[in-house]
């Protein structure tokens, strides 16, 4: 399986959600402008897409293919760059964890 390059914000994120309790598939390699972490809490699936906080922006397909999911009804497709920024998205107070 190839793997692609991974912003370094990716680890510590999925880390995060998991030691929140949360079960986080990570898709990156999937290709195809698919984000990178797959992961549900009180039965609301996130799609996130992790980006390094300086330097990260979406490529024009990834764009396209998040809007697309969200225009056709799809759950959330957050763009993340920080562990708190993760932990927000899914409704976790990360003041209230020592996560991140």
């Amino acid at each position: 399986m190839h793997h692609g390059r991974r912003d370094s914000c990716h680890a510590p994120i999925r880390k995060a959600l998991r030691d929140c309790g949360l079960l986080v598939h990570d898709i990156g390699d999937v290709g195809k402008n698919l984000p990178d972490l797959m992961t549900a809490r009180h039965g609301v699936t996130y799609l996130m897409e992790c980006k390094d906080p300086k330097t990260g922006e979406e490529s024009d397909g990834q764009e396209q293919a998040r809007l697309a999911w969200l225009a056709k009804g799809g759950g959330p497709w957050v763009v993340v760059h920080t562990v708190a920024e993760a932990l927000r998205e899914v409704g976790i107070n990360p003041a209230a964890t020592t996560i991140g």
